[in-house]
């Protein structure tokens, strides 16, 4: 019976071995999700042997600066930085010198966060880091200076990205919706910017932010938030043929003040555009600047760059604004359309 037994064993384990290695095998549409699933079973496993062991997980951050040579050096300034473990899904921007702070991870004896490092949308690396056997004292873990270049490439099917749901069945109003804002409109910055300016007309304070179900309803009836304003300009850019996407900031780990954006994409680069004010920020050469660009130069948010705005809301507006984007935390949510999607 025992020798029976054994190969029974032998054959059921490498049935399981065979069928995991081809689930998670890179290049077909199910493997990405069986990855995520297979490391969640593995994190979840390792937590609980943490604890048992008497080591609780606690909330972490991880610190590094990224190195790169030639080219890239300039690239990894405002890099994006999101590890496939952060327990928020917020990512992190680098300054000028590569440097970043990603909060929203859970420290135990060895963890392994999985970063997925965009340098631009030719480079994009997966970096591994491996947390330390105690608790650091200041809750943050300082992993030194990373090298981009050594980094694992990232299968498309991997990237992280999150997205925005639309409903088909109101995509006709919104292309005819699109088409009447932006009829006297000619280059693609002054199409954009009817349509920020059409949906900022659409704040509506006495609105409920929770009620809406549809882009169409929040611009129909007004909306009171700036990411329910977000969301309906994304989903109108997105109708006439421009990729979008909504960008959450917020100016520190607290959430002392959040907001949510919109960014367009034309002239090969993506560009912020601000819906509850109706504005947009230029830079030095005059270009409608992005929100990496922002975040790199908050210094151009600027008195002037709010026309329409009272000088008691601007004031206010400044004493946060320039650190929302300074502090490089954000997630973003795409505009899931085949022919519009475009992924930074």
């Amino acid at each position: 019976m025992q020798k029976k037994i054994v190969p029974r064993l032998t054959i059921l384990t490498i049935t399981i071995f065979l069928s995991l290695s081809f689930l998670t095998l890179p290049g077909f549409p199910w493997s990405a999700r069986c990855h995520q699933t297979l490391r969640r079973l593995t994190t979840k496993f390792a937590i609980k042997t943490a604890v048992w062991q008497g080591k609780s997980p606690q909330p972490v951050s991880l610190s590094a600066k990224l190195s790169g040579s030639g080219a890239l050096l300039e690239a990894l300034k405002g890099a994006q930085v999101v590890a496939l473990e952060s327990t928020s899904g917020y990512a992190v921007m680098t300054d000028a010198y590569g440097r970043f702070t990603l909060p929203h991870l859970t420290w135990y004896p060895y963890a392994e966060y999985n970063l997925i490092v965009r340098a631009d949308n030719y480079h994009l690396k997966h970096l591994k880091i491996i947390a330390p056997p105690s608790y650091p004292p200041t809750g943050i873990i300082e992993a030194g200076e990373l090298d981009f270049e050594a980094g694992e490439a990232v299968d498309e099917p991997d990237k992280p990205a999150h997205y925005l749901r639309v409903e088909g069945e109101n995509d006709d109003y919104y292309r005819k919706l699109f088409a009447a804002v932006t009829a006297h409109a000619g280059t693609d910055h002054e199409k954009i910017q009817a349509i920020n300016k059409y949906v900022a007309s659409r704040h509506n304070p006495k609105e409920n932010a929770w009620s809406f179900h549809s882009a169409r309803q929040i611009l129909e009836r007004g909306a009171p938030h700036c990411s329910n304003l977000a969301f309906a300009m994304a989903i109108l850019c997105a109708a006439g043929g421009y990729p979008s996407r909504t960008i959450h900031t917020s100016d520190d780990l607290q959430y002392s003040n959040t907001h949510v954006v919109t960014e367009v994409y034309y002239g090969e680069a993506w560009h912020l555009y601000d819906p509850t004010y109706g504005v947009f920020f230029r830079d030095e050469k005059g270009i409608v600047m992005g929100y990496k660009e922002l975040h790199l130069k908050p210094n151009f948010i600027t008195p002037d760059a709010f026309p329409e705005v009272e000088p008691a809301v601007i004031e206010g507006i400044l004493s946060w604004m320039p650190q929302a984007y300074r502090s490089g935390l954000h997630q973003s949510y795409q505009v899931k359309k085949d022919a519009l999607c475009v992924v930074w």
